[in-house]
């Protein structure tokens, strides 16, 4: 009698195992496929069973997967999953957006096309506006009368602007008719331009800057190149010309070799032609004939010892006063201002433009315990006053 009870058991108990574990499979379907399912949100929707189409009107909102739109009105289609957006038109992919007056956009391939539209790459910062933008594919864009700039603002330092661009992500853009513009002002012509549109991480010329100012520096062009040394090491070169004062050249290498330490050095040099009169303080603070010498060097590195125990430097020198103000516009400081902490290689604490002070470099050796912790910090300030 035992014997068949304890069989009886063991039966029972491998059917609830079966019915257990089938439950999870099943709910863990059920989790999965709830990511392929098409969210809509708005302030009205009607739905035609006939056609199986959606008419959504008042901030709409779709989400799909990692994407998600926004819009006045959005009429999808269930069956071919093409939505047709307008008004404030909001696409974002990932960590990239497309923008437009109207925007016609399959949901499941993500392709489709923008009208008066912007793309945004998150990855290099690059913007590119056009009458027509069109998503061809995954990484390719066809731009019609586009207009294409790493500046922030509705008045960029620079752009390219040219008939139509074709842009490839991890490839290249290649652009017919294109006019390089320096606040809106046409500064050079080609029939045809080619330029990198990489977000990976592999060695070659980066995107350059381009820029003109009557007072100080006149056209000023950096074209940067990237060296990608080792999974471990890179390392990026900047060439720039500046008409009025001659060429700057600057390096940084930054390594990484595990959480445990990690770091960034960076140094510039030119001879500066241009003659400059300051008056400070009522009086004639700096005048000079000839070429001036002028540098800056920055040193960023961490080691981790342990989760509460570490060394860090943070050193910053320039070799004057006036570096920051003759520089203002675009420099490396300035380009690598620390917006979070998340960014390894992103740390300067300041922005580098005329308004700076003064530089304070420090030096520190922290280490914590559960109740209390020990500092050790040596500081230096360079006061620009």
């Amino acid at each position: 009698m035992i014997n068949k009870f304890n069989n009886k058991l063991i039966i029972f108990c491998l059917i609830l195992g079966v019915l257990f574990f089938a439950h999870i499979d099943t709910f863990a379907e059920e989790k999965e496929d709830k990511k392929d399912f098409i969210e809509i949100e708005a302030d009205s929707m009607d739905y035609d069973y006939t056609n199986d189409r959606y008419h959504a009107q008042g901030a709409v909102v779709i989400n799909y997967k990692d994407m998600h739109l926004n819009a006045d009105d959005v009429n999808l289609d269930n069956k071919s999953k093409v939505a047709t957006a307008q008004g404030n038109v909001f696409l974002k992919m990932g960590e990239d957006y497309l923008k437009g007056d109207k925007v016609i956009f399959n949901i499941e391939n993500q392709t489709g096309v923008a009208y008066e539209g912007q793309v945004f790459y998150e990855r290099n910062h690059f913007y590119v506006k056009g009458d027509k933008i069109e998503k061809k594919g995954e990484n390719t864009y066809f731009i019609e009368q586009p207009r294409a700039t790493t500046c922030d603002g509705e008045s960029p330092d620079w752009e390219i602007a040219g008939s139509e661009m074709d842009v490839t992500i991890e490839g290249y853009g290649k652009v017919k008719d294109a006019r390089f513009l320096t606040k809106g002002l046409p500064i050079f012509y080609s029939p045809f331009v080619l330029f990198p549109a990489k977000t990976k991480r592999q060695s070659g010329f980066l995107l350059p800057y381009l820029s003109y100012s009557r007072s100080k520096n006149g056209a000023d062009i950096e074209i940067p190149f990237f060296w990608a040394i080792s999974p471990q090491m890179d390392a990026t070169f900047y060439q720039r010309y500046m008409e009025k004062r001659g060429y700057k050249q600057g390096v940084e290498f930054r390594y990484f070799w595990g959480d445990h330490s990690f770091g960034t050095w960076y140094g510039d040099f030119m001879e500066d032609g241009a003659h400059n009169v300051e008056a400070l303080d009522t009086r004639a603070d700096r005048e000079h004939e000839g070429r001036l010498r002028r540098w800056s060097f920055y040193i960023n590195h961490q080691t981790n010892f342990s989760e509460d125990f570490y060394a860090r430097a943070d050193l910053y020198k320039v070799s004057d006063k006036w570096y920051f103000k003759d520089f203002d516009s675009h420099n490396y400081y300035l380009d690598h201002y620390a917006r979070n902490e998340e960014d390894l290689f992103r740390k300067i604490p300041f922005k580098g433009d005329e308004s700076l002070r003064l530089l304070e470099s420090t030096a520190r050796v922290y280490k914590g315990w559960s109740n209390y912790n020990l500092t050790g910090l040596v500081n230096y300030t360079h006061d620009f006053a």
